[in-house]
């Protein structure tokens, strides 16, 4: 279906202390509050910078509850749970039990998109020590858990809701609340094919706790960004496509998908491009070392043929002005370049290869080398004659 918009960041916060274990509850709500609207690089900033304004967090819409005193062990809705571990039913027995504790309080938990628990600090200092499962600085679910109305996979469908949990360690982080919110929009991880699956620090879906936005594919995902217009269609083999790219922060349409269906593989293979640059304070991909995320145009693999695909998406490369990028990992023959770039925008070139040297009089780039016919030495020894004229038309007998 159409891609709803990540508009809407409704969220309900409940600040657990788990049989007073790790010193009890991690923060007070007045201390959340203050984190997610009144600090100075606080969480609804953040929203709404990175989604150049589409992305609302509001006081009206988010409720801090707490603290919710849990027992070390406890069962809900059917789950037996402990404090002591993490395990997928500890998980889900928390929340069900924070659920059950607002209502019997009769907090109204329907308007609320996002549930999120914060545990107390030192989790796993308690939680199975030594368990490499328990090392998380946060966990949610990708997309809706469910809806009043049933089962979901669209956030956008009225009532849905999903969970996360922030680790009491991180939770002054606000790069740490922005990444588990994004699950809950249908974001996987953000990885590079050396690095794995977080080292992508060109977004925020990747390892906390650097302040990053999202990278293109991510925005596309949450209706935070669009294609440039020209940019997406069909590439016939020895056709070269420009495209201006705008800086990620300054328009809607900032990125260009090329589908790379020529292939035949199993699943689509789509490439992403867009131009970044640091933009304080939010934005800052330079901060994370190693490597370089900022400054150029980036290139990204995510298959992305509808916005609840959960699949990871990978950096591939960066490039600067006069580079050229060849796509390796499937034999695309897909050759990307920029031309040039300046403040607010990038000028790229996408080329899809038809042989690997020049077929020399067709007035194409065919080997995507960035030079057509008697510019590329392939066709030096190339002697160049018009062609003939049509017959002359035989006269009438």
């Amino acid at each position: 279906g159409s891609r709803p918009v990540a508009d809407d960041i409704s969220v309900v916060v409940f600040i657990t202390d788990m049989c007073g274990q790790g010193g009890g509850a991690a923060a007070t709500p007045q201390q959340l509050q203050d984190l997610f609207f009144s600090a100075p690089d606080n969480l609804a900033g953040y929203f709404a910078s990175c989604s150049r304004g589409v992305a609302s967090m509001s006081r009206t819409k988010t409720l801090v509850l707490g603290p919710v005193a849990l027992p070390c062990n406890g069962s809900n809705a059917g789950v037996n749970w402990t404090t002591t571990a993490c395990s997928l039913p500890d998980y889900y027995g928390w929340m069900f039990a924070a659920e059950a504790w607002a209502a019997e309080q009769g907090v109204d938990l329907a308007p609320y998109r996002h549930r999120v628990l914060l545990t107390p600090k030192g989790h796993t200092t308690f939680m199975a020590p030594g368990t490499p499962a328990c090392t998380w600085s946060g966990m949610a679910i990708l997309g809706p858990v469910g809806s009043f109305a049933g089962p979901t996979s669209s956030y956008a469908t009225p009532g849905a809701y999903s969970y996360a949990w922030v680790a009491g360690d991180q939770w002054d982080q606000v790069q740490a609340w922005f990444h588990e919110l994004g699950h809950n929009y249908n974001l996987r991880h953000a990885g590079t094919p050396a690095g794995g699956p977080y080292a992508d620090y060109s977004s925020a879906m990747g390892f906390c706790c650097l302040r990053r936005c999202m990278n293109p594919p991510n925005n596309w995902q949450l209706g935070w960004g669009d294609l440039v217009k020209g940019s997406s269609g069909p590439l016939a083999p020895g056709a070269t496509r420009t495209v201006v790219l705008p800086r990620q922060d300054l328009a809607a349409a900032h990125m260009a998908r090329v589908t790379v269906d020529w292939l035949h593989t199993d699943e689509p293979v789509s490439i992403w491009l867009g131009y970044r640059q640091d933009v304080a304070p939010y934005d800052l991909p330079s901060e994370g070392r190693p490597g370089v995320f900022s400054g150029g145009v980036n290139i990204y693999s995510y298959p992305g043929a509808s916005y609840i695909d959960t699949s990871n998406t990978q950096r591939l490369a960066i490039l600067l002005p006069g580079r050229v990028w060849w796509e390796s990992m499937y034999g695309a023959g897909l050759a990307v370049r920029v031309l040039s770039q300046n403040d607010t925008a990038a000028v790229v070139t996408v080329c899809r290869a038809m042989s690997d040297s020049e077929l020399c009089g067709m007035g194409i780039d065919a080997d995507c080398d960035g030079k057509v016919d008697s510019g590329d030495t392939d066709c030096a020894s190339h002697t160049y004659s018009p062609s003939p004229p049509p017959a002359p038309p035989r006269p009438n007998p």
